[in-house]
């Protein structure tokens, strides 16, 4: 057997004739940031860079970050320009002091 990546960073043994990349999609996304007055925020980004190619912009919920997207972000970008941010205070974004600066 052999150990693979499997959802949220969990790891799972599969038989050695298993396929792994079948379960768990590869992807190659591009790490930015967006930096605000306020604000440094983190995104993710792939797909097509051309017009014709509608944008989808994926958000996560409390408390979770940008990764619980992989699978859809692997599944739309070969036709779509697909991007997820990490929200203020998640994973890699900045973290205001004040909680009011979390309001929407």
């Amino acid at each position: 057997t052999r150990i693979v990546p499997y959802g949220r960073g969990l790891l799972r043994r599969l038989p050695r004739n298993a396929r792994a990349v079948a379960s768990f999609p590869r992807i190659m996304l591009e790490h930015r940031y967006a930096d605000l007055p306020d604000l440094r925020l983190h995104y993710v980004i792939d797909g097509p860079t051309d017009a014709a190619h509608e944008p989808i912009v994926f958000l996560h919920g409390f408390p979770e970050y940008w990764g619980v997207w992989k699978r859809q972000l692997a599944a739309f970008a070969p036709t779509h320009r697909v991007i997820a941010p990490d929200l203020r205070g998640a994973n890699l974004s900045g973290r205001p002091a004040e909680v009011s600066a979390y309001h929407i």
